[in-house]
């Protein structure tokens, strides 16, 4: 038995010549390194508050993180300060006791606020269905993309509020983010897959340059049963109308076009070419690396039969000589029994 010193020091061949810790004697466990505690959090809830009331460009993050000594009355201020600021983006209450009344406000906060990308309210004391209705007001404004609340009062959400939580999540199409525990597979599950085609729909936003897929919950088989629209030519201002002869149609002249009309129509259709370009830019590198990638996949299982067809001719051959070598001891021993037969008989 090693404790960690020893564990170590015998990976990196080490020598351990202290007195506390060494290769002979009763083994010990190795004793903690001091470490200084963190220092507290010096924030002042009041001038946050005032901070906050001035709409100040500097606050952008607030973080009242093991700040217990705020008031229920002094958070109420708060969160009435912050639903009408334009520059917050981040409220971190974590380990601040705070409890179903603190969080009724912070729900009045969200549901009022399109600026608040952050929410942390981890090891406070909320209930079960307090979390479901601060997650359920992600759902006004859908900005908030980061939300913890892990470790509360309670450990154990229950069935019926985890199914609540997960179904809000997945109505949600902006949270990247989801710091709380969940008991049953199913809604992790769900959860996970909700916040990973939300990441994928922010890459694909990113890489495409601010082309992405639409993000309400349409079905496909909606899409597909919708009426496709009855009119797709282009609508022009009424001075721009081609002339008309009384004898019938015929071939607009040069003198008849709009100055400048032949050039804009071309210009939206490179630009159309362009946007249409630039969609599906992505989708072709795609299916060329997936192109590619099946190539070499199949190389790999032409070699991998090839060396299969090898093995299989290594082991007939293994099996003749086996054959052979059995028939070669058949034979010596009726050698040998015709031998002592004769020898016999003499």
């Amino acid at each position: 038995m090693m404790n960690q010193d020893q564990y170590h020091a015998s990976l990196l061949g080490k020598k351990l010549d202290t007195e506390e810790v060494g290769w002979s004697g009763i083994t010990r466990a190795s004793r903690p390194k001091a470490m200084a505690p963190e220092p507290p959090n010096t924030t002042d809830p009041e001038q946050s508050i005032e901070r906050i009331k001035r709409d100040d460009p500097e606050l952008r993050r607030l973080n009242l993180n093991n700040v217990k000594t705020i008031s229920e009355e002094q958070f109420g201020r708060l969160c009435e300060a912050a639903s009408s600021n334009s520059r917050l983006e981040g409220l971190l209450c974590s380990n601040t006791h705070m409890g179903d009344t603190y969080a009724e406000k912070l729900v009045q906060l969200i549901e009022s606020n399109p600026n608040i990308k952050e929410i942390s309210i981890e090891s406070n004391f909320i209930s079960p269905p307090m979390i479901a209705r601060l997650v359920k007001a992600l759902l006004v404004h859908k900005s908030v993309e980061t939300f913890r609340a892990a470790n509360q009062r309670s450990q154990v959400l229950g069935n019926k509020i985890e199914m609540e939580i997960t179904k809000y999540v997945e109505q949600n199409p902006n949270l990247l983010q989801f710091g709380l525990h969940f008991d049953f597979n199913d809604a992790r599950a769900r959860v996970c897959n909700q916040l990973q085609k939300n990441r994928d729909r922010l890459r694909e936003l990113r890489h495409s340059g601010g082309i992405a897929a639409p993000t309400d919950t349409t079905s496909l088989e909606e899409v597909m049963s919708s009426e496709p629209p009855n009119d797709y030519s282009i609508q022009l201002p009424a001075t721009d109308s081609l002339p008309a002869r009384a004898g019938g149609l015929r071939q607009p002249a040069s003198d008849d076009r709009p100055d400048g009309l032949a050039d804009d129509l071309a210009a939206k259709a490179v630009r159309v070419a362009a946007d249409l370009s630039a969609g599906l830019g992505p989708i072709t590198a795609d299916t060329e690396q997936v192109a590619r990638d099946l190539t070499t996949v199949a190389r790999d299982v032409d070699r991998v039969a090839e060396d299969v067809e090898q093995a299989v001719a290594d082991v007939s051959r293994t099996v003749a000589d086996i054959t052979k070598t059995a028939q070669d001891v058949e034979q010596l021993e009726m050698r040998l029994e015709r031998d002592f037969l004769d020898g016999e008989r003499r």
